[in-house]
């Protein structure tokens, strides 16, 4: 598995990378980078079109996701100009929710999360990490 943030484009000339799976997590306009720095339609393509396994993953959150006011664009608004700029089909989209500490907010978007995936007929991936270890450092 190799994770990316799709900004990079990957060389798929030996065979074995198309047996990779690649889990493609473009940065949303939360990040704070300008979208010419986040988003690379033509590196997530090229990963989506060469590796046989491949899937998007977006991590949302609950008041981001249709307020397009605090960033110029909302979450899902950024979310499906990314879907749709893809030539390749996308058959796997994964919805993570935002935070980083087990807290009320990070549960709430958390299951504002699953209930969109299951809503939009997505896939679903907890941070079962957060959940379990908040923000606890590892020793």
């Amino acid at each position: 598995l190799i994770e990316t943030n799709g900004t990079v484009m990957v060389d798929f000339s030996n065979p074995i990378m198309r047996k990779v799976t690649f889990s493609v997590s473009p940065k949303l306009a939360s990040n704070g980078d300008p979208q010419h720095k986040r988003i690379k339609i033509e590196a997530i393509e090229n990963i989506l079109s060469h590796a046989e396994k491949s899937y998007l993953k977006f991590v949302v959150s609950r008041e981001g996701f249709y307020d397009s006011e605090k960033y110029g664009i909302s979450e899902w608004g950024e979310i499906k100009m990314i879907l749709n700029s893809c030539n390749t089909y996308v058959k796997n989209v994964m919805f993570m929710g935002m935070g980083g500490k087990n807290d009320e907010k990070f549960r709430k978007n958390e299951k504002f999360a699953y209930n969109k995936s299951l809503e939009l007929g997505f896939q679903f991936s907890p941070r079962t990490h957060i959940s379990l270890f908040s923000d606890e450092k590892f020793k």
